[in-house]
């Protein structure tokens, strides 16, 4: 969303909102107008202007001009929408326009404000299409969460009127359909508008809390953030203070090389690796995930990677304490990353396993950068080829 509205955009809003009202009807049917924009899942801007015009009879010319002004302001695209060529080599000739979803969220800007509109049946048949997805842009968030919201919404739009200097006034008008205005002017220009839907209730303040544990913030108070919190604050705990796994112990007893993970692995094994290698990418911060397996398919030939059992004891037999994966580029084999979880740390858990990766991937490199921890492990018992790539002199 801009930051602002040109002031002269933001007088011609408020001088049409001042004008009566009338209500549109509520109904539940689609127009054909509404059947096709549906259908082909976009509108041209002249179209959704005489939509728009249809029901809003308020502003005349002016309205065609603040629907492009509060378009740009709430952020929407507008796009060129050519019809499907048929032959090859057609030429297209393309016109303004808005995707469906685009310009649902539109109508529910300006229904918003008090413009007089019903999106609902649009918003309704839109809604239908998003049950199944699990992860919504903002205008698909807008069209799911319409519904629950319709008319609750307080907004506040600023102009780009230069405050520094002059008398403030407070102006306040109420529409029929009981949206109400309150309108902040300096020196007799428009600086801020203020609109309270209907049914808008205040919520009690929401407190912004982050975990200790997990690092997530989130609002106390507000349901769907604390579920996020809790969703994340499970799989951190399900990494950090493992519990035994029944597959993992029984390879222990059965496999000659339990710990390794490869194309000969199990796939929840991939899916193990690539949990461990996301937390070593949180905390340093990395822009990529290295590892390419999961749980729908095995990582690529040229990548090597060993979930840690503990061999101290202080954990239950099949528990994952930590992992590690090599990567093999140009023929030499590089270390990539490693993690353990915290509470066995210099435990010996690389340690006890760097005898048998010398003897597998030999003298291989140490990706950087490297925490201190690692730094001190490499000058202490890596080879001379691995210490001389070591950022700090002895």
């Amino acid at each position: 969303m801009s930051e602002k509205l040109p002031v002269d955009v933001l007088e011609r809003l408020i001088e049409l909102l001042k004008e009566e009202p009338t209500p549109p009807a509520e109904r539940n049917f689609l127009t054909p107008q509404e059947q096709q924009f549906i259908k082909s899942s976009a509108i041209y801007l002249s179209d959704l202007e005489d939509y728009i015009s249809s029901s809003e009879r308020r502003g005349s010319y002016r309205l065609s001009f603040l629907i492009k002004e509060l378009a740009a302001y709430n952020s929407i695209p507008l796009r060129y929408l050519y019809h499907k060529p048929r032959f090859a080599y057609s030429s297209s000739v393309g016109h303004p326009g808005i995707e469906a979803f685009d310009a649902a969220a539109l109508l529910i800007h300006l229904e918003d404000l008090g413009i007089d509109l019903n999106p609902a049946p649009i918003i309704q048949r839109l809604a239908k299409k998003l049950k199944n997805k699990t992860t919504l842009t903002e205008s698909e968030l807008s069209v799911w969460n319409h519904e629950k919201l319709r008319h609750r919404s307080r907004i506040t739009i600023k102009s780009d009127l230069d405050i520094m200097h002059g008398f403030w006034e407070e102006e306040r008008f109420k529409s029929a359909t009981g949206y109400r205005y309150k309108v902040i002017m300096v020196k007799e220009k428009a600086y801020r508008l203020e609109v309270t839907g209907p049914k808008h209730r205040n919520l009690k303040p929401r407190q912004n809390i982050t975990c200790d544990y997990c690092g997530i913030c989130y609002q106390k108070g507000d349901l769907e953030s604390s579920l996020t919190h809790r969703s994340e604050h499970s799989r951190l705990k399900r990494i950090l203070e493992p519990k035994p796994k029944r597959q993992f112990a029984e390879r222990l007893l059965r496999h000659k090389e339990p710990e390794l993970v490869n194309g000969n692995s199990p796939l929840w094994m991939h899916q193990a690796v690539r949990e461990r290698a996301a937390q070593f990418r949180r905390m340093f911060h990395y822009d990529f995930l290295q590892w390419n397996g999961s749980s729908a398919q095995k990582a690529t030939s040229n990548a090597h990677g060993y979930l840690f059992a503990d061999h101290n004891g202080i954990f239950p037999p099949g528990t994952i304490v930590g992992a590690c994966a090599f990567m093999q580029r140009k023929g030499k084999w590089s270390l990539a990353w490693i993690w353990v979880i915290p509470s066995m740390r210099r435990h010996g858990v690389l340690l006890s396993r760097w005898p048998t990766f010398l003897e597998r991937y030999g003298d291989f490199d140490i990706e950087h950068p490297l925490s201190d921890a690692m730094e001190i492990f490499v000058r202490q018992h890596g080879t001379d080829q691995q210490r001389s790539h070591l950022s700090q002199p002895a």
